[in-house]
């Protein structure tokens, strides 16, 4: 046990605000309340928020306030090609979405898709149940199989836990 308490919302938001962005992947219906404290603290341009593409009670959640920060939908491979489910599921900015995959060839699809209908991708790298066994653990031995494949499918954010070694390959020079 300890003594310490845990921060508010309030202090987190503080602690953050005009230093780093902070995600909000609020599944639990209380998405209003939490952009009121977002909004009274002036951090509106310093949230993301994330909902699950398929979750229509989440999407409605965030509707009133989508416009007034940046909205990520979470999409699933298993939810079928990407292009219909970004028509369906609103950014903003548009055409963004957070994806998660359980099968391989669901990431090379979107790649080869991205000529015709391009969307900018947020993906993760922390755990292999989301992005088909394509984790962290296989980029640090095979970085350009695992990081350059979600940058060529269209990545332009990817989470992870291995950030040094990430930063190292994207400094290293095409080819190399």
């Amino acid at each position: 046990m300890t003594t310490e308490r845990v921060p508010t919302l309030d202090a987190y938001i503080a602690a953050a605000k005009g230093r780093l962005m902070i995600v909000y992947d609020v599944k639990d219906g209380s998405q209003r309340e939490t952009f009121a404290h977002i909004e009274k603290a002036g951090a509106a341009d310093e949230a993301i928020f994330f909902y699950e593409c398929v979750d229509q009670m989440l999407a409605r959640a965030i509707a009133p306030f989508r416009d007034r920060v940046v909205t990520i939908p979470i999409m699933f491979g298993k939810d079928g090609p990407l292009a219909p489910a970004v028509a369906r599921c609103p950014s903003n900015p548009a055409g963004w979405a957070h994806v998660k995959w359980s099968d391989g060839d669901w990431i090379r699809d979107v790649a080869a898709d991205q000529a015709h209908h391009p969307v900018r991708l947020w993906t993760a790298t922390m755990f292999p149940q989301d992005n088909a066994g394509e984790d962290d653990a296989l980029a640090l031995k095979d970085p350009d199989a695992v990081w350059g494949a979600q940058i060529r499918a269209g990545a332009r954010m990817i989470m992870t836990n291995q950030p040094t070694a990430l930063m190292r390959y994207l400094r290293k020079p095409a080819g190399s």
